[in-house]
């Protein structure tokens, strides 16, 4: 029977445990990019699919900023390519990113990086937008969390 030193013994077992190291998931490829257009009420944004992925995180941004979004929405679906955003009876103007995600089995989930350049647009108030433009369903805006005694100063109306 052969005598190991510690030093061997640590080795082997490095080498033993190796195939079972934690390693770290690979994120999911963003899409390739993400159009906005402005509707009567609000926006419309698209992109192209990713495969393998579970979703797609929307964000809406007033100033090209990332870490200062003003709102984000989850779309499930690897197949859904586009999401409306009604906004109000305000024009507005909005820059608009996209990342695609995964669920791990873990409950985690891993977001791909932002699509890059943030895609821009300007809603249109009622009665301003163009014979045929697609306009927001007449509803009770729902406040964002927080504004409710706000009345809602932030202009979000109901996102679809």
């Amino acid at each position: 029977m052969p005598f190991y030193t510690i030093q061997e013994l640590q080795r082997l077992s490095l080498e033993v445990a190796s195939p079972f190291r934690e390693v770290s998931p690979i994120l999911p490829k963003s899409p390739a990019k993400v159009s906005a257009t402005g509707l009567k009420l609000g926006f419309r944004i698209q992109w192209p699919q990713v495969d393998g992925v579970h979703g797609y995180r929307v964000t809406m941004m007033r100033t090209n900023n990332f870490a200062a979004a003003e709102d984000q929405k989850e779309v499930s679906g690897e197949q859904t390519v586009g999401t409306t955003w009604f906004y109000g009876d305000i024009a507005a103007v909005r820059q608009f990113t996209v990342q695609s995600f995964k669920r791990l089995n873990t409950g985690e989930t891993l977001y791909s990086e932002p699509v890059y350049p943030f895609a821009s647009a300007t809603s249109k108030v009622d009665g301003g937008a163009a014979d045929g433009a697609a306009v927001a369903p007449q509803a009770e805006p729902i406040a964002p969390s927080g504004a409710e005694d706000q009345g809602d100063p932030g202009g979000i109306g109901r996102i679809s």
